[in-house]
């Protein structure tokens, strides 16, 4: 039987109005709504925001809950689409749109389950005490140990949750989106996000252990006290640069201030006894007593503040410390961009943009005898609470880049922290953070600079590095040299000339073969697990030098891989490395691993 034209267009007519009907419903309005409901989100999300910096609780969890209404919508309608995940070209995006809406919805059922149980486990639960007034801080319901507790045997539960949603996120090909859409750069945001995520899966465990020991570091417990340095990289030295300015933080249940402050060369002449110096401050510098100030003196950082902590609990009427911090210009202009513009009597202020040329001009002042002299170095001290008491009020949408900021500023060295808790200095060598010196199982590789000229120098002077290793039928041979640039002009105060003691770090064992370039090559000798070559040189105002060495690495382990340690301070240093004929070239801004691929 032959159907009728009739009827044919019956049946045509049918399916494209089955078409049509399955595309608007699964397609269209689904689109619609979402565009909809994305438009919404910013007003959706504001009472959260607010609530959370004003901690209201309560407050917090109905709003979110109330955001969950809308966030279920979304994924309702995301689901839709990714029917159409199988078309080319747009149905990786359905497929994204889904998995972002999933995630939402995750993030906000998390929160939900999170704060919900913390407000039933600490009623009136608040968190004042970062700077809070003494009328607060009295009123204060909760400590820190309290919410750190809670969370501590709360926050494990939510590990395969965690684990869940990086995965979700990971899935997301960033490379298809766009740099840069309407001024937003969408691509650099979503793989930070999906970075983010990724280390925060993978270090669960730790950032547990880091909120079980926040409130005794914040000292909820028992008041500490941190003493804090101001380096100047321009005057470099193993760990960072000579110590000109000091202050002691006391931090009482979360609470800062400023105990002392001070010269350290002032700190230094009203010592009663002093011990011997390094060696090589002893041979250089022509002194026989250990200056605080010198205190920066060791490749590794934690032998360097544990002799400061030495040399500052020996002066008489020393207040006892519970860890030191070592920080330069760099660090300060970092915080600045989170915290903004600082200002303090009499010393005007202090922003991202004349930070470091504004400290640097207060460090020439280091010793004066002169009052006026006195009065403008100790704005540093200054300076550095009122920089520090901002970082303590950073609000919470802040604190991500405030952190950030700091994890960057740690891994390139211009933070350096030791600390008298040995669960936190497991936790910042687990992670590379302590200024330690590396154990390494291949190459290794760590260029120490000393700047032994009592001048600023390091301002104009550029290094590089060329190294090179090559494996001749079983042993390898590395040949490495360092260049020295001076580009500025004779200076009294500034640039004498760049003396330079220098300590390069390599695997223990390694023979020398041969060096040159040097003026006094001191020779080999074994510390931190290493061999230690060194030797001292000098580069003239406007002139250049440079020194190699020739070396046998004690293995020829055909996975070869080489690391190469960053000294703190020195943020500018190119390095060229060619290991069996592949050459990279880089600035190093933090420690690098090489894998010999």
């Amino acid at each position: 039987m032959t159907m009728s034209k009739n009827g044919k267009k019956v049946i045509i007519s049918g399916v494209l109005v089955a078409v049509a009907f399955f595309i608007i419903s699964y397609l269209v309005i689904p689109l619609i709504a979402i565009i909809s409901l994305s438009k919404k989100m910013p007003k959706r999300i504001a009472p959260i925001k607010s609530a959370l910096v004003n901690q209201e609780m309560d407050l917090l969890v109905f709003e979110l809950e109330y955001l969950r209404e809308d966030v279920t919508k979304l994924n309702s309608n995301s689901q839709r689409l990714k029917m159409f995940s199988f078309l080319p070209f747009v149905g990786g995006y359905f497929t994204d749109i889904d998995t972002i809406c999933s995630l939402s919805l995750d993030m906000v059922d998390t929160a939900i389950k999170l704060f919900g149980s913390l407000e039933k486990a600490i009623p009136n639960v608040d968190f004042k005490g970062w700077e809070a007034t003494k009328e607060e801080e009295a009123a204060r319901q909760t400590s820190l140990t309290e919410i750190s507790n809670f969370l501590s045997s709360e926050l494990p539960t939510y590990k395969e949750k965690v684990w869940a949603m990086s995965k979700k996120l990971e899935s997301i090909d960033a490379s298809r989106y766009p740099e840069s859409f309407k001024g937003i750069p969408v691509r650099d945001y979503l793989i930070q996000a999906q970075s983010f995520s990724k280390i925060s899966s993978e270090s669960f465990n730790d950032i547990v252990a880091l909120v079980g020991i926040a409130p005794g570091l914040l000292g909820d417990a028992e008041t500490k006290h941190y003493l804090v340095f101001l380096q100047n990289d321009k005057e470099l030295r193993p760990s960072g640069g000579t110590l000109e300015s000091y202050a002691v933080f006391t931090i009482n249940r979360g609470n800062l201030s400023l105990a002392k402050s001070g010269d350290a060369m002032v700190f230094d002449s009203a010592k009663l006894f002093y011990d011997r110096p390094p060696q090589y401050i002893n041979r250089y510098l022509g002194l026989n007593r250990f200056l605080i100030r010198d205190g920066a003196y060791s490749p590794d950082f934690k032998e360097s503040a544990r002799a400061v902590e030495k040399l500052w609990i020996s002066t008489q009427g020393a207040l006892e410390v519970d860890g030191v911090i070592m920080l330069n210009t760099s660090f300060i202009s970092s915080l600045l961009d989170v915290v903004g513009e600082v200002e303090i009597t009499n010393g005007g202020s202090l922003d991202k943009n004349n930070a470091k040329s504004k400290l640097q001009s207060l460090f020439l002042l280091s010793g004066s005898r002169s009052q006026n002299d006195k009065d403008q170095k100790n704005l540093i001290g200054a300076f550095l609470f009122e920089v520090m008491r901002k970082v303590f009020l950073v609000p919470v949408s802040g604190r991500i880049e405030l952190a950030k900021n700091v994890g960057k500023e740690l891994a390139s060295g211009n933070l350096l922290v030791y600390l008298d808790y040995q669960t936190a200095e497991d936790l910042l060598e687990k992670y590379h953070f302590s200024g330690t010196v590396r154990e390494s199982e291949g190459d290794y590789l760590y260029i120490s600079n000393a700047n032994v000229g009592r001048d600023k120098s390091n301002l104009f002077v550029k290094q590089s590095v060329v190294y090179e290793t090559k494996d001749a039928g079983g042993a390898v041979t590395a040949t490495l040299t360092v260049s020295y640039k001076n580009n500025g002009d004779y200076d009294a105060a500034l640039n004498r000339g760049y003396k330079n003691f220098v300590q390069v770090l390599v695997p223990e064992g390694s023979k020398i073969i041969k060096s040159t370039g040097f003026r006094d090559f001191v020779g080999n000798g074994e510390g931190f697990g290493k061999t230690i070559f060194s030797g001292y040189l000098e580069v003239s105002p406007k002139q250049e030098a440079q020194f190699s060495l020739e070396y046998t690495l004690p293995n020829s382990d055909k996975n070869y891989n080489l690391l190469i340690q960053k000294q703190p301070g020195l943020n500018d240093s190119s390095y060229k490395v060619t290991v069996n004929g592949k050459t990279e070239e880089f600035v190093l801004e933090k420690d690098k691993v090489i894998n010999n691929q």
